[in-house]
């Protein structure tokens, strides 16, 4: 019946570069504070260009508290002329356990194939994360595109193949991984729009045999941003 003091309790980020499959973080920062709020702040420099998985962790020595782990995507792009859509951010889901899904992605043309990295989680109605990363652009493609009535280009949408892991919400450990599935992502730029607009995002994720796994939003009714931004340069 009682709240307890949440500036007692300490937490661990893990941070996984996008082609890390395995559960070992590329990164760690551990003995994080929370204030009374419950929010965590840490600083770490250097991280190059990616699209990286953050896993958020009570620390074991943490006597306080116990807790599932969190997850969330962080988006480091960096600024150039090429044709690219970049983006990072959560999107309203009613199949999600919590009502949302983070995503993070950045792809970039390169000679008709595409190039990059695309991510997407959610926490399951069955208790069990899942992560859904890119691990190949073949037979995919990233087009970009016109809302009716404009000029500007101003939506992406992009293709390729994913691994989806399933894991476990108290350890943050990879109980499974389904490979062979592809996905298609379709984004819009508001930002480029006079008047400015939202910026939204959609997803549909198939499994090997081709069968709808996971749709959130679709290509004619993409889900307004609940947080975070979409970037698109189309030539």
């Amino acid at each position: 019946g009682a709240l307890g003091d949440l500036s007692l309790a300490k937490v661990r980020f893990e941070i996984f570069k996008s082609n890390n499959m395995t559960p070992t973080p590329d990164f760690t920062v551990g003995n994080v504070p929370v204030d009374a709020n419950g929010d965590a702040l840490a600083f770490l420099p250097g991280l190059g260009a990616d699209t990286y998985v953050v896993q958020v962790k009570i620390e074991p020595a943490n006597g306080y508290w116990t807790g599932d782990t969190a997850l969330g995507t962080l988006n480091v792009a960096i600024g150039s002329n090429d044709t690219q859509t970049n983006g990072g951010g959560w999107v309203p889901d009613a199949g999600s356990a919590n009502g949302r899904a983070n995503f993070g992605f950045s792809v970039k043309g390169d000679k008709g194939t595409p190039k990059g990295t695309s991510i997407f989680i959610f926490r399951g109605t069955d208790g069990f994360n899942y992560i859904v990363k890119s691990n190949s652009w073949a037979g995919g493609f990233l087009n970009f595109s016109t809302e009716p009535g404009t000029s500007v280009l101003n939506r992406s949408s992009f293709k390729g193949r994913c691994v989806v892991q399933k894991i476990d919400r108290n350890t943050g450990a990879i109980v499974a991984s389904f490979g062979n599935f592809t996905f298609t992502v379709d984004a819009r730029d508001g930002d480029l729009l006079t008047p400015r607009s939202f910026d939204a995002y959609a997803i549909t994720i198939l499994d090997s045999a081709g069968v709808i796994w996971r749709r959130v939003g679709t290509n004619t009714a993409l889900l307004p941003l609940g947080g975070g931004n979409v970037m698109v340069k189309g030539k």
